[in-house]
């Protein structure tokens, strides 16, 4: 029997490398998507995350795709932003 650390990738990223890299731009997709809807309302980052009952700073991470919201999170920037939260995914005005 061998003892010892398992050979190969050591984290999810090094063994799923494309996965992580498209979970990271959509992210940044959902981010730049969100940031747009935020604007053309003409609102600010803190009257939206009044509005969505989180904080500025996560807002800011979402926006800037370093965190993704939960499903309820989700729901609650929809709402805030008075759109069906399909709209926060349809990418296609971002190119």
């Amino acid at each position: 029997m061998r003892i010892g650390l398992p050979i190969g990738p050591s984290s999810i990223s090094e063994k799923y490398p494309l996965q992580m890299r498209t979970m990271k731009n959509l992210r940044v997709q959902f981010g730049n998507k969100l940031r747009d809807l935020r604007k053309q309302r003409g609102i600010t980052q803190e009257q939206l995350a009044e509005r969505a009952s989180i904080s500025v700073d996560f807002l800011s991470l979402v926006e800037r795709g370093i965190n993704a919201p939960s499903f309820e999170t989700l729901e609650k920037l929809a709402c805030a932003l008075d759109v069906p939260v399909k709209q926060l995914f349809n990418f296609e005005s971002l190119e």
